[in-house]
């Protein structure tokens, strides 16, 4: 599918209406979006992008979109297109968050929880996504990419693989990885993912390329890495999604910042190299990396690691820095 007037024309629907379509645009410009409006009637078209098969699987995509959608937490898929080419309901009486709703979210009328319970509904919703890409995998695929293509590397890649496979095997230890539908988007502006209708007092989340059977702690370390939080913030997040501040569950948690930190560094590293539309990449680059390098500085970070491989014993060490 390369425009939306074929997208229009192959819409069983839409045949004799009024449509009318309408560029939408967005702060990163990859797919080819639309706004639709079908005789009064709006709607959300997606067009695939140059590039975009390298990351996506448009039949994984079109699945986790209508997952979501049965979960009450994304918009209705209207059609689907085998190109990859997907039109959705339009969210009317909804306006995407800015990210100022979570880092100050007592004075917004606790956004971020909001939020968190619309993930929620998507992780608890018992469905499973064809793409099976957790976290490790996916990094180890952008990592693969990079030396592939001969993109620009971070200087520290040695050290944040061999990081890598010992936050794995500290979660493997630790019971593994509770694999459910996550999200998974790049931490960047991810707010802008949220919907919010204050009348009808629903949260609704769009945007699912990304999407895979993950970690829960993977969307909540993304929304905490997207929101700039601090720790205070993070200890709110966890001990409101799961009820309880577990210090296992935080230090899970916190480690997955790290990995979510490093997917958006390979992927703009990788998208540099190719440049499929016109954006500052390597600037994107740099500013996530200077954010995971602050976060690597956190002197809890060796423990974190110790605490989950070594979660048999911990409790006998009493006083031992959390």
């Amino acid at each position: 599918m390369d425009s939306i007037d074929k997208l229009v024309q192959q819409v069983p629907a839409w045949k004799g209406k009024d449509v009318k379509t309408e560029r939408f645009l967005d702060y990163f410009m990859w797919n080819y979006n639309y706004t639709v409006t079908v005789d009064g009637r709006r709607y959300f078209a997606k067009i695939p992008g140059d590039l975009t098969e390298m990351f996506y699987n448009r039949d994984h995509v079109y699945a986790a979109c209508k997952v979501a959608a049965e979960a009450g937490v994304g918009p209705k898929v209207a059609y689907f297109d085998k190109s990859g080419a997907q039109v959705d309901e339009w969210l009317e009486g909804y306006t995407p968050l800015r990210t100022d709703r979570w880092i100050f979210q007592h004075r917004f009328d606790d956004f971020a929880f909001k939020s968190l319970d619309a993930l929620k509904k998507l992780h608890d919703c018992g469905k499973q996504l064809p793409n099976k890409d957790h976290q490790f995998i996916t990094l180890r695929k952008l990592i693969g990419q990079m030396r592939e293509h001969d993109t620009f590397q971070p200087r520290e890649l040695p050290y944040l693989e061999n990081l890598i496979d010992r936050i794995e095997e500290a979660f493997e230890a630790n019971g593994g990885m509770d694999l459910k539908p996550c999200i998974n988007n790049i931490n960047e502006r991810w707010s802008w993912d949220f919907f919010w209708a204050e009348d009808k007092r629903d949260m609704r989340i769009v945007d699912y390329e990304w999407a895979s059977m993950n970690d829960v702690c993977s969307d909540l370390a993304t929304l905490s890495t997207s929101g700039m939080l601090y720790d205070d913030h993070d200890q709110e997040l966890v001990e409101y999604y799961f009820g309880e501040l577990d210090p296992f569950v935080f230090a899970r948690f916190k480690l997955f910042k790290f990995l979510v930190c490093m997917k958006g560094c390979f992927f703009m590293a990788v998208l540099d190299k190719f440049r499929p539309v016109v954006f500052d990449y390597i600037r994107s680059y740099g500013w996530k990396m200077a954010r995971l390098r602050c976060l690597l500085r956190d002197p809890r970070t060796e423990n974190w690691i110790w605490m989950l491989k070594n979660h048999d014993v911990y409790p006998e060490w009493k006083g031992y820095p959390v």
